[in-house]
């Protein structure tokens, strides 16, 4: 097994043109060589997870790699970091005479971090459960990108293809995606976006559209933005500064629109091209956080538009400990299981010509903007927005075009 790492510039951010900062990339190499050109499997990381921990890193991508004799990469995406998010504490030091001035409360550790602890057991045992917002200033989260939640990270994603195609060759016609909860929705966009690019795609328990609590928490919806510090049984509210540039205030250039809510969709039926793109969908019939009517309408689109879809709808029968485990978010499922379950032998290959070959441009008209996605004959990707006249919606109308 050979283990590489680049980084690469990404795609800008299309919607807020916040500046992006450079993508990590991981690639595993099989240790036998091959004269012929690789398949290439795409894993993507779902939330808590990164591509260079120990788990994708050396054991799922590894695996994948040995056994089908194919390249694997996996990237740190835009906001891969973001959920959960840690705090940056770094602030808390210069927070404690504030404290002390406003509650008159004394403490008794030098350590900040142990400092703050006794002030949240303290004010929980008198009653108080909320700071004020002048606090704000002092809490802040660690990493500073928010969550696009799908559309940037697909483009990410995307844009590694592009220069993987720089410093290695691969098959163009056998890619496959595969990822597990968030991981599973950013694979199944790139399907959206690429109707003839993958030969398959592998999602476990995928989201199917943008969760707006993910993007805009209740908090910040009502003006101001909490979380909550514990100590033992004490808990209190802590005011941080918002790092979710996206709003719901119609005026700003921010506002988190219809359009951008169609573009993460993958329940909208004109989103879905025919293609010759396989699916392989694991879903549990008990999962609360992606109900499994959801992925059961998914599905229905899929295949309405001619998609081939092998759908595993898990029910408590299925678990059996090994590749299923629970009926919750995700199945604790294997992923190497589910991998071997989704090709159990080799590679599939596309058997048309690809995105990449045919120099597509996909659009999807969306509300009052247009999303495009261009593709080169090298790999090369491109995605652009354009606004749109009402008049010139109602004249196109809903569905996406690939030229």
């Amino acid at each position: 097994m050979k283990v590489t790492d680049f980084k690469f510039s990404p795609q800008p951010d299309i919607e807020l043109a916040i500046p992006r900062m450079e993508v990590e990339a991981f690639v595993v190499h099989p240790a036998s060589p091959c004269p012929e050109p690789l398949p290439l499997v795409v894993t993507i990381p779902g939330y808590g997870e990164t591509a260079d921990s120990e788990y994708f890193l050396h054991k799922l991508n590894s695996h994948i790699a040995e056994r089908y004799g194919c390249i694997v990469l996996s990237i740190n995406y835009h906001g891969i970091r973001k959920a959960p998010q840690p705090f940056d504490f770094s602030q808390l030091a210069a927070m404690i005479p504030e404290l002390r001035d406003c509650y008159g409360w004394e403490p008794i550790s030098k350590e900040p971090q142990e400092a703050i602890g006794e002030f949240v057991t303290w004010a929980y045992a008198k009653g108080i459960r909320k700071l004020p917002v002048s606090f704000k200033r002092y809490l802040h989260f660690k990493y500073p990108e928010y969550l696009s939640f799908g559309l940037i990270p697909a483009l990410d994603h995307f844009s590694a293809i592009e220069e993987l195609a720089k410093r290695c060759q691969f098959d163009l016609r056998r890619i496959v995606l595969f990822g597990s909860s968030y991981g599973g929705y950013i694979a199944n966009l790139m399907a959206k976006f690429a109707p003839s690019t993958f030969s398959l795609v592998i999602d476990n328990s995928g989201f199917t559209h943008v969760l707006l609590r993910e993007v805009l928490s209740s908090e910040q919806v009502e003006g101001e933005q909490y979380r909550e510090i514990n100590f033992g049984e004490a808990r209190i509210n802590f005011p941080l500064t918002p790092s979710y540039p996206w709003t719901l205030d119609e005026l700003s250039t921010a506002y988190f629109s219809d359009a951008h809510r169609n573009i993460r969709s993958l329940l909208i039926a004109d989103h879905w091209l025919g293609s010759k793109t396989s699916h392989c969908i694991f879903h549990s019939v008990g999962d609360r956080l992606v109900p499994i009517t959801e992925k059961d309408r998914m599905v229905e689109l899929l295949r309405l538009q001619g998609r081939n879809v092998k759908y595993h709808r898990i029910e408590r029968s299925d678990i059996e400990g090994r590749k299923y485990k629970t009926l919750e978010h995700g199945m604790d499922a294997s992923l190497r299981a589910l991998f071997e379950l989704s090709v159990p032998d080799v590679i599939p290959r596309l058997e048309v010509s690809t995105d990449y070959e045919r120099k597509a441009v996909v659009r999807f008209p969306c509300s009052s903007l247009q999303y495009e996605f261009e593709f080169g004959s090298a790999c090369e990707f491109n995605a652009r927005i354009h606004v749109v006249s009402q008049k010139l919606q109602y004249l196109q109308g809903a569905s996406p075009v690939a030229l």
